[in-house]
């Protein structure tokens, strides 16, 4: 999985992360504990079975797609 071609994701120094839509200009916030999960997810990692309705929101939004490798 990785960012929709027209994400941007910014992970914060202090903690969360920033989704932000190039095109439609919208903006996510997410927490400490969903960039946690963002991180896992751009790294390909596994992801807890308690992070999958996450995940499932962030593809549904459109944040997210799957990457060349999982299609």
């Amino acid at each position: 999985m990785k960012a929709a071609g027209n994400v941007t994701v910014t992970m914060l120094p202090f903690g969360g992360a920033v989704l932000v839509n190039g095109t439609t200009l919208a903006v996510a916030e997410c927490t400490d504990a969903e960039a946690e999960v963002i991180a896992l997810v751009l790294g390909g990692e596994p992801v807890p079975d308690r992070a999958a309705p996450f995940v499932a929101q962030l593809v549904e939004a459109g944040w997210f797609v799957a990457s060349d490798r999982e299609v």
